[in-house]
């Protein structure tokens, strides 16, 4: 399963993950508590994922994360 795109959908305690392929096909779904949903999220994707999330504080931690896997991010200013 090759991710081409996720979104995160922030909130206080939990963030739900979803992801679709090359063929916008929905292949993960997930809710992850905050204190793991960044390192499930690094171990998924891959070079070249585009990641979409709201702005607010947790936004702040995707340019670092992005970075370290060659990823696109769209940071959405709700």
């Amino acid at each position: 399963m090759k991710l081409m795109r996720i979104g995160v959908d922030l909130a206080k305690n939990v963030f739900q993950i979803h992801g679709v392929d090359r063929h916008e096909q929905p292949v993960w779904r997930q809710r992850l508590p905050r204190d793991r949903w960044l390192q499930t999220v690094l171990e998924k994707i891959e070079p070249g994922c585009e990641i979409g999330m709201e702005s607010c504080g947790a936004g702040t931690l995707t340019p670092a994360f992005a970075i370290e896997k060659n990823t696109a991010v769209s940071v959405l200013h709700m």
